[in-house]
């Protein structure tokens, strides 16, 4: 199926960096030096916004977010921690302390075991928990 609705960037995925004030023109992958992100909102500090008043838009980054602002564009708790944990094939709505019977964690990048991976290859990702893993294989979770 083909794309209608956006300009694609050269290699076929959605842009979402331009020139300032330009157009979308490249993926993250294809992007010049001189583009910036135009699709996501930006921070005062040039850094992707993602905090804001409830009910508003994301403004400001972690770092520069004003008292009462909150986590606007990740899932979090009802008690202000990031969730990570929901019903099977649903979305991650508790945190591992608030998480009720019959929630698993909600991480699509999981250990064919299930468990969370900490072990791949150097300069890599995380693919396999300790059990798993295989000859070669080191920490990267807990890499000092």
């Amino acid at each position: 199926m083909v794309e209608l609705k956006h300009a694609m960037c050269r290699c076929g995925e959605i842009p979402s960096f331009g020139v300032p004030g330009g157009k979308l023109v490249c993926c993250s992958k294809c992007k010049g030096p001189d583009m910036v992100d135009l699709r996501h909102p930006t921070c005062r500090c040039g850094k992707r916004s993602s905090f804001g008043v409830p009910g508003g838009k994301a403004l400001c980054c972690s770092k520069c977010k004003d008292l009462g602002m909150v986590d606007l564009w990740h899932a979090t708790c009802r008690c202000g921690k990031g969730s990570s944990f929901g019903v099977p094939g649903g979305k991650p709505v508790c945190c591992a302390k608030c998480k009720g019977p019959g929630m698993v964690i909600q991480n699509n990048t999981l250990c064919r075991c299930g468990k969370i991976p900490s072990f791949g290859v150097p300069g890599g990702k995380a693919v396999c928990c300790a059990t798993c893993k295989a000859f070669g294989m080191v920490d990267l979770r807990h890499a000092m």
